[in-house]
């Protein structure tokens, strides 16, 4: 289905499969292609419920509601038979099928799903996921594109949520480039080490197309 974003273009990935006592979310940076199964450095995580065992009840409900509101900007009409209102019968029969399901709460991190969009940018909603008297000493990004244009306010509202602590970390894993001279050039703009404050350790890690003498770039 076409799916209408103002300014930009509709590009998340998200499978959702429904059994009659299992849920499962696959949440992933690969394209149906085939350099994106069989080729390319893909990133997917998964979130499970369960009608015996509970689950991450809540983080699906978070991706239900993202899947609504992508068939909001869905053309199509939803009142006529047609892969619209099927979509939207799926979406609400799963979130159905969830709710007296246990929310499972474990000791270990937790995962919590954040998706862009139209509205709020995914940094502000961490902010505001993130507890308030807690905030985060240490922040991993993994990612193989930057806007450059935006590359000192995507800084900036990082730095705002490590700014909070004494001493705090800062990574990111990109993709690098070996030089004929043994240096390594990576993918990002510059103007991601500029003004770093002295309470945060800024680290840069490189991941290498080259893997296993197979050229497998990071997507």
């Amino acid at each position: 289905m076409p799916v209408y974003v103002p300014r930009a273009i509709q590009h998340a990935k998200l499978s959702l499969l429904a059994w009659t006592h299992h849920v499962r979310v696959i949440i992933g940076s690969g394209n149906l292609t085939e350099p994106g199964y069989r080729e390319n450095v893909e990133v997917f995580g998964t979130l499970d419920a369960s009608a015996e065992h509970g689950g991450r009840v809540a983080a699906i409900g978070r991706c239900l509601d993202f899947l609504d509101r992508v068939l909001d900007r869905s053309l199509g009409d939803p009142e006529r038979e047609g892969p619209l209102a099927r979509a939207r019968a799926a979406v609400a029969g799963v979130r159905q099928r969830i709710a007296p399901w246990s929310e499972i709460r474990e000791r270990r991190p937790s995962v919590t799903p954040v998706f862009g969009g139209v509205g709020k940018s995914v940094l502000d909603q961490m902010g505001e996921l993130w507890p308030e008297r807690k905030p985060p000493y240490f922040i991993a990004v993994l990612s193989p594109f930057f806007d450059r244009e935006r590359a000192d306010e995507t800084k900036a509202a990082l730095l705002g949520q490590l700014g909070r602590r004494d001493a705090a970390q800062l990574e990111y894993h990109i993709p690098g480039h070996p030089l004929p001279d043994g240096r390594v050039k990576l993918a990002a703009p510059l103007a991601l080490t500029n003004g770093t404050p002295d309470n945060v350790d800024l680290a840069f890690f490189s991941i290498p197309e080259e893997q296993d003498d197979e050229h497998r770039p990071m997507h």
